[in-house]
């Protein structure tokens, strides 16, 4: 770390959140990226790499970032952000980028 604030010339203050878990997974044929941060006050985040829109859902795309108060909730937010939408037998979702990640 202290090689990357002195690189960029920062304070440590002025990170906003750190990455320190990233992940892949394969849901059918789509691979998914995970990315566990924590932020300044201590939250754990999570962000997904591509956002799951099934025929069914009214809105476009489900938000794929989000945080929790420990690492395991981040996890299982990340969890519930790809499978409380996803259906292996919707044959018209699709699996779009997170132009965020």
């Amino acid at each position: 770390m202290r090689e990357f604030l002195t690189i960029f010339n920062l304070k440590e203050e002025d990170v906003i959140y750190k990455c320190f878990e990233e992940f892949e997974i394969r849901v059918n044929s789509q691979k998914i990226k995970i990315k566990i941060s924590v932020d300044k006050k201590g939250s754990f985040r999570h962000s997904l790499n591509y956002h799951y829109h099934g025929k069914e859902q009214a809105f476009p795309y489900h938000s794929s970032t989000g945080s929790a108060s420990t690492k395991i909730g981040a996890y299982q937010n990340a969890y519930y952000e790809i499978f409380s939408f996803y259906d292996e037998n919707d044959d018209q979702a699709i699996w779009a980028y997170n132009e965020n990640y």
